[in-house]
């Protein structure tokens, strides 16, 4: 949750409108500030969250949004008919990736308001 938590913290310094965009680029810079990458042009995705990743990239036409605008959460029968088109090996650990991206970036959206 944690990791989720810095991740999501850099879609504040993202200037991209995408949730998507802004989360690879908050990947991207956490992993070059931790020494994970070194170069301009290399992000790397631990293997066995590549299969969360897909689906949480997979998922993102489903955010719900307020009436007055703002993002309130995953709408979950999206997400879940979403789950089943893609039929992940380990279906509960996508599922717990997937909330801990969604969680992670509602934090931050709450804070910027």
């Amino acid at each position: 949750m944690e990791l989720a938590r810095k991740v999501a913290e850099g879609i504040a310094n993202s200037r991209q409108e995408q949730p998507q965009d802004a989360i690879f680029s908050a990947l991207y810079s956490l992993a070059k500030h931790d020494g994970l990458i070194d170069r301009d042009d290399e992000a790397y995705l631990w293997p066995e969250n590549v299969e969360s990743w897909n689906a949480w990239q997979s998922v993102q036409t489903q955010w719900r949004h307020a009436p007055h605008g703002g993002v309130t959460g995953l709408d979950y029968s999206g997400v879940s008919a979403a789950l089943t088109e893609i039929d992940p090996a380990d279906r509960k650990a996508c599922w717990i990736g997937i909330q801990a991206c969604e969680r992670a970036t509602l934090d931050v959206l709450l804070e910027r308001k």
